[in-house]
């Protein structure tokens, strides 16, 4: 019974601690474009005006975002439709492609615009800082997943 309790006493610390270090490293907050702009406007040393350009970019990929995810359910209920039809019906296969590129579609213009807007802001050094963070994302051992580092 002792040993029963003293291993559900460290399994509770290590769950704790996990969730602990997952919530401080940002895996469990609600938005993580929240956290990414809190990384960037500290990183960069952005002032006022950097920081509503950026604001601005992040309030255009939560748009998107949304309007990505609003389809998800209901595209994902008919790929699973889709795939259990003793033949694929390839033509509405490729029309649910065309239709969630088209959300990107639609906001592609405003993100590009948005990023434009926040990265012709940054002075030389800036500039030079956000490369090295998104060299690094892209070249970390274990691929992209996010700005927690």
């Amino acid at each position: 019974m002792k040993t029963t309790l003293i291993i559900l006493a460290v399994i509770a610390v290590l769950a704790v601690a996990g969730i602990a270090w997952a919530r401080y490293k940002g895996y469990c907050t609600g938005d993580m474009v929240q956290n990414i702009t809190a990384h960037l406007t500290n990183r960069l040393d952005l002032d006022e005006p950097q920081r509503a350009r950026l604001d601005a970019l992040a309030d255009t990929f939560r748009r998107a975002r949304d309007d990505w995810q609003a389809g998800r359910q209901q595209t994902g209920a008919q790929i699973v439709d889709l795939l259990g039809a003793p033949t694929l019906d390839r033509d509405r296969a490729l029309g649910l492609i065309d239709e969630r590129r088209q959300i990107f579609d639609d906001h592609k213009q405003d993100l590009v615009q948005a990023i434009g807007d926040f990265t012709d802001s940054l002075n030389a050094d800036q500039r030079q800082r956000l490369v090295e963070m998104v060299t690094w994302l892209a070249n970390r051992r274990w691929g992209p997943g996010g700005w927690r580092h």
